[in-house]
């Protein structure tokens, strides 16, 4: 750095006297999804000028493989915008304890309930998290900043940044051996309930075969991403298994997603690799309504819920009052609690179908990203007002809209809002 840093003061007198800004609360070093979504807020707002240009951006990471990945593979980017990315098992510590201390000296861009670094922290109570005491938001608190940063990417759109400034090498014959490389579609597939992620139910094999088989008639090599298995019965359609294949690392998921013409994401933050990479992607497998997806190259193809008693489907506002009625993160005090995961004990998930996930990959390889959405499109997004669903670019897929006509209410119907203890204003 410069500086003789060898104890967390030294790191504080650091950050005073160069003004430099100090990136907190990305406390997720092991997922894409935080990774990547996290640090384009920082970007964002330093786009739009809330976060000054003349000041240094500081982010310190473990030495781990997506945080080297990122700063290593987008150099370019991080000198450009005068973001300094550090990783390294050293300093990490000094840069969390130092976020603690004076936060007056940080940035938050944190997305997730799990807060180290707070200015205010009346609306919080207190958890374990990662072997740390550490703040937890409630729900709604950790809605509205998601749903702040669908609107900071939804008004900043245009600007494509990742694409622009990277140091990717975008020759993937490594990886794909001698495949055709100009239409690359990137399949990331959770085969069973215990691969699946926040807010994402299993999806029946068959009708991932039939959107591969799609692809394949559109011309697409096929590859499988991700850290999970690959069903052997893929392979019968030529996909081929990167996953397993002795060269899966984070840099050469990023490649392959910069170099891809299409993706699919299987309910996982994965998704913000196509999102920020400008790559048209269907997320598919999430049952959380009300937070699908952010940017305006996804076509949403989620599972409906059922109630246990009668198998009755939930319409769209019930299965959204689910999502924001879920217990606050910290009522169970050990362990490890997701807010966002399916309450099994009274639902279960009708599984997509076949039809369905065909269909929103042809919508979504048919439509550009402004594209207006259709009239029922509309009609979803203005379900919650208060969320800025309205104003993301991620759509509903309109074939599933049309099948399932009669789950969305009738016009004037409030939201998906829920009246729960904690929802809409202070910790009970």
């Amino acid at each position: 750095m410069g500086w003789e840093i060898t104890n967390p003061a030294d790191f504080y007198w650091f950050l005073k006297e160069s003004n430099s800004i100090l990136v907190a609360n990305a406390l997720f070093p092991w997922s894409p999804g935080h990774m990547i979504h996290e640090l384009d807020n920082v970007l964002r707002h330093r786009y739009v000028g809330k976060l000054p240009q003349d000041r240094t951006i500081i982010a310190v990471f473990p030495e781990m493989d997506i945080p080297v990945a990122i700063k290593t593979g987008f150099a370019k980017l991080w000198a450009k915008e005068n973001i300094r990315i550090f990783t390294g098992n050293q300093f990490y510590p000094m840069a969390l304890e130092v976020s603690v201390v004076a936060p007056e000296l940080t940035f938050d861009t944190g997305i997730a309930h799990t807060k180290l670094s707070l200015r205010d922290h009346s609306r919080t109570r207190c958890s374990m998290f990662a072997g740390r005491l550490s703040y937890m938001l409630t729900n709604y608190d950790v809605y509205k900043i998601n749903a702040n940063l669908m609107q900071l990417r939804n008004a900043t759109m245009d600007w494509k940044p990742w694409v622009e400034n990277h140091d990717l090498a975008l020759d993937v014959g490594d990886l794909v051996g001698d495949a055709d490389q100009d239409r690359i579609a990137v399949l990331h597939y959770r085969p069973s309930d215990e691969f699946v992620g926040n807010a994402a139910a299993s999806v029946p094999l068959e009708p991932l075969l039939r959107a591969v088989a799609h692809l394949k008639d559109e011309g697409f090599t096929v590859v499988k991403a991700g850290i999970e298995p690959m069903p052997a019965e893929f392979a019968r359609y030529g996909v081929i298994n990167y996953s397993q294949g002795g060269k899966r690392c984070f840099m050469n998921d990023m490649r392959l997603f910069m170099k891809a013409k299409f993706a699919m994401i299987h309910g996982s933050g994965l998704e913000a690799v196509p999102d920020v990479f400008d790559v048209p992607y269907v997320k598919y497998g999430q049952w959380g309504l009300p937070l699908l997806s952010l940017g305006p190259r996804c076509v949403c193809q989620p599972v409906l819920m059922r109630r246990k008693g009668d198998g009755a489907l939930l319409n769209f506002v019930e299965q959204g009052a689910v999502f924001k009625g879920r217990p606050e993160a910290w009522t169970q005090r050990t362990g490890h609690f997701n807010p966002w995961n399916i309450p099994a004990d009274e639902y279960d998930v009708r599984p997509i179908e076949g039809d369905e996930l065909v269909a929103a990959v042809q919508e979504c390889l048919a439509n550009g990203p402004y594209q207006p959405k259709t009239p029922l499109q509309r009609a979803f997004d203005a379900l919650d007002p208060e969320s800025g669903l309205s104003e993301r670019g991620a759509r509903m897929s309109d074939y599933f809209l049309r099948k399932f006509q009669h789950l969305l209410p009738p016009p004037g119907t409030r939201s998906y809002y829920k009246p729960t203890l904690g929802w809409d204003g202070g910790v009970p």
